[in-house]
């Protein structure tokens, strides 16, 4: 009857003799070094010497193989064409949830008898499309507008649709329809920030940028003749 043996588990491919004798060299070095410097320098006895030099062969054998790693082992190499496809897929997945939004805005303009909110909700879909274009372009940049299309673009949708509803009453309220209209003329300027945002995206931060090279250069090579 055979003996059954347990199995060894392994990690990785099992080091070379070469990288094995290598890595030992590494010990050695480390470990007669430490004994000279005891035993030469400081005096200490020729025994603690010794064992702190074959206390540091073992230590160098052993960071010697964990810094080799296994032998003929690649290193995993940064896939980022996929970490622009990821971003690529989250901007698209987000502008398929955004531009129902901006159709909710146009359809309602279309609805609002008042010709200058009407306007001014169409130019708000507008804006929202040239942002939308823009991320198409560059999906790089859904960061700086993430804000406006999961919160301004649908509660501009919203007080739109709210506005229209509020005209259709009979007889409207006249306060309401005020206060609507004046939240739908503030939202403008943060379309028209959101916008900006998005076509200066390559700039942010830019300030904060030559601030801490000024700083580095005058530390570095001294202020400038004049400064």
């Amino acid at each position: 009857m055979h003996r059954l043996e347990p199995k060894r588990v392994t990690r990785g491919r099992p080091a070379t003799r070469g990288a094995m004798r290598f890595n030992l060299g590494l010990g050695a070095i480390a470990g007669a070094g430490a004994a000279g410097i005891m035993i030469g320098v400081i005096g200490a006895p020729l025994i603690a010497g010794l064992a702190a030099g074959g206390a540091l062969f073992a230590l160098g054998g052993v960071m010697g193989a964990g810094l080799m790693g296994p032998t003929g082992a690649k290193p995993r190499k940064l896939d980022t064409a996929k970490l622009l496809t990821d971003q690529a897929s989250a901007t698209r997945a987000i502008l398929n949830e955004s531009v129902p939004e901006a159709e909710r805005l146009v359809a309602a303009a279309k609805a609002i008898r008042d010709r200058a909110q009407r306007n001014r909700v169409l130019g708000l879909a507008s804006r929202a499309n040239e942002i939308f274009h823009g991320l198409a372009e560059d999906p790089e940049r859904l960061s700086a507008v993430s804000r406006f299309l999961s919160y301004y673009l649908p509660i501009a949708a919203s007080l739109a649709e709210s506005f229209h509803a509020l005209e259709a009453q009979t007889p409207p309220d006249i306060a309401r329809l005020a206060e609507t209209g004046a939240m739908i003329e503030r939202l403008e300027i943060a379309f028209s920030d959101y916008h900006t945002k998005l076509t200066s995206a390559d700039v942010e931060g830019l300030d904060m940028e030559l601030r801490l090279l000024k700083g580095n250069l005058r530390e570095d090579f001294g202020a400038p003749a004049g400064g």
